[in-house]
């Protein structure tokens, strides 16, 4: 998890919790919009480089930590149980840009569930 969210140790994780991690993939036709699943402040947005390698079962299955390889951006912050982070998205091969509207200058956002 620590790869995927850029961090160089474990996120913070209150005693008795555990972290979890949920990957959505969205095929080249779906929707590719993102929404945020809870209320939450976030604090900070890190922009990771990396490739831009396709995200099938095929590369899934022979490519080691293929989401940590792939350019990406992450929001850090936190909800009502402590840490929270998203991945906005996983830039793959044919992946022209990627917005993240409202965190041009990201100081303090309050991000509503829908």
């Amino acid at each position: 998890m620590t790869g995927l969210l850029g961090l160089t140790s474990p996120p913070p994780c209150a005693p008795g919790h555990v972290l979890h991690t949920v990957v959505i993939y969205l095929a080249p036709g779906d929707y590719h919009r993102f929404h945020s699943p809870t209320e939450w402040v976030a604090h900070e947005r890190r922009h990771i480089k990396g490739q831009l390698l396709p995200v099938h079962k095929l590369a899934i299955k022979f490519v080691p930590e293929l989401y940590t390889a792939n350019e990406r951006v992450v929001v850090y912050g936190e909800w009502e149980h402590g840490f929270f982070s998203y991945t906005a998205g996983v830039c793959v091969f044919y992946c022209v840009s990627m917005s993240v509207y409202s965190c041009v200058c990201l100081y303090v956002v309050v991000c509503k569930a829908l």
